[in-house]
């Protein structure tokens, strides 16, 4: 609201500083002193050998509906909020920063308390969260159902992004981490790029009604595809 080029001044200046520290520190491999040595023919054999596990492709397609619903927060939900609500950007601002201080005080916790929760019950929880946390938005007009929504979908968020994560890992084999962590993150990225640009588009197209309750369908479905998942 003061001026939109320190917004970017301020980003550049985080992320130099943040290089600088990084470059600063001394690092040291998780392998230590070995050094796996590593042929071009079991390259080339592991490259897609992704294809032939079945279980973790179907997890990769499982997730990618609730990964579209959680980045309408980068998206829809401000043109929601400040266009349809009429609430100011300012006031975007503070309804985003509830998502981020219950991120950084609830996470860690949260996970640590959820620790000994299976998989599958955490991937279903938090992506039903997410669904009716985005879902909500729908009947959503003044302040109380609007933090209250912003909490139910953080909630989601701070389950299911770090349970698919730990998921990843786990069924991926010992050697293949990497490679099955790459994969995982491709999902992730189709998301970030391409969920604020599906929501705008219904949201232009068909409005807040149809575009949060297809979120809340999103949600649903992931949550649906997760009771297949194995653990």
């Amino acid at each position: 609201m003061i001026d939109y080029h320190y917004l970017f001044y301020a980003n550049a200046v985080a992320s130099v500083i943040a290089g600088v520290y990084f470059t600063s520190i001394n690092w040291s491999s998780l392998a230590g002193a070995q050094k796996e040595q590593t042929d071009e023919k079991n390259i080339s054999k592991v490259r897609f050998a992704i294809l032939s596990d079945k279980t973790f492709l179907f997890f990769l397609f499982a997730v990618v509906p609730a990964n579209l619903v959680f980045f309408q927060h980068l998206g829809a939900l401000p043109l929601y909020i400040v266009d349809d609500l009429g609430y100011t950007t300012a006031a975007f601002g503070l309804f985003s920063a509830i998502n981020t201080v219950l991120i950084i005080i609830v996470e860690v916790p949260l996970n640590n308390w959820m620790n000994d929760t299976p998989y599958r019950k955490s991937l279903i929880i938090g992506a039903l969260l997410a669904g009716i946390g985005f879902g909500g938005f729908a009947i959503s007009t003044t302040v109380i159902p609007l933090v209250i929504s912003i909490i139910v979908f953080t909630f989601g968020e701070m389950i299911f992004f770090p349970i698919t994560a730990a998921y990843t890992s786990e069924i991926a084999p010992a050697d293949r981490r990497g490679e099955y962590m790459g994969y995982y993150q491709m999902t992730f990225s189709f998301a970030f790029s391409a969920g604020p640009w599906l929501g705008t588009v219904v949201y232009e197209n068909y409005g807040s009604v149809i575009l949060w309750s297809g979120a809340l369908v999103f949600g649903l479905i992931t949550a649906a595809l997760m009771f297949f998942c194995k653990k």
